[in-house]
């Protein structure tokens, strides 16, 4: 998936996942699937962009049955 360009719902659960399987931060998350020019400009403490990859986050977790599917 190249930054910038969001797909389904199926490929942005397996990006948001294969982010957090090394460890990444929600912020490093939201720049591979939307680019670091639209996260600069819309990544706030309470944007509907952080919401969204927390979103995406916890129900690719709980696709792939990772116990910590809870947990932001």
């Amino acid at each position: 998936m190249t930054a910038g360009h969001v797909g389904d719902d199926a490929a942005i659960q397996a990006a948001a996942l294969a982010g957090v399987r090394p460890g990444k931060s929600m912020r490093e998350i939201a720049m591979d699937l939307y680019g670091a020019d639209r996260v600069a400009a819309g990544w706030h403490v309470d944007s509907r962009m952080r919401a969204k990859v927390r979103r995406l986050v916890r129900r690719a977790r709980a696709a792939s049955g990772d116990a910590s599917a809870g947990t932001p």
